[in-house]
């Protein structure tokens, strides 16, 4: 929605739509941006920081730089996502992986982890789709 490049880089803005029941990213934290989330519809589910929360409608869920997080959708309906990263940039990993879906797995899903100043643990995937009835799309 909006770049960093139109913003000097100081903020981007992108919308994310979760599916029902479903885990958006394993755990992970940025080193260089905080997120903010905006629920647009729907519910939001989280773990950040050490604790697992729930947003629903015209709730704001910040996930700060350098704080393990994630979040999926609980819910049944399709949960919408304003999310505001700060500085901007990160926006930029969605558009690589959408050209390039095998940017996403083994050493490729490592070299851009890192280009991206992020750590992931692709084993929670399993865990956080057991503990909360999710599936990860693959």
């Amino acid at each position: 929605m909006l770049e960093a490049l139109a913003t000097e880089g100081r903020v981007s803005i992108l919308e994310h739509w979760v599916p029902a029941k479903t885990l958006a990213a394993p755990l992970h934290r940025h080193s260089r941006e905080d997120e903010y989330s905006f629920v647009l519809n729907g519910r939001m589910g989280a773990f950040i920081g050490g604790r697992t929360i729930e947003a629903k409608a015209g709730e704001f869920v910040f996930k700060l730089r350098n704080d393990w997080h994630t979040f999926w959708n609980p819910g049944e309906d399709e949960c919408r996502l304003l999310e505001i990263i700060s500085p901007g940039g990160f926006e930029a990993m969605f558009k690589e992986m959408a050209e390039n879906p095998d940017a996403m797995t083994g050493e490729a899903a490592a070299a851009l982890d890192a280009k991206y100043g992020l750590d992931v643990d692709y084993g929670s995937i399993e865990r956080l789709c057991l503990e909360h009835g999710l599936s990860f799309p693959q």
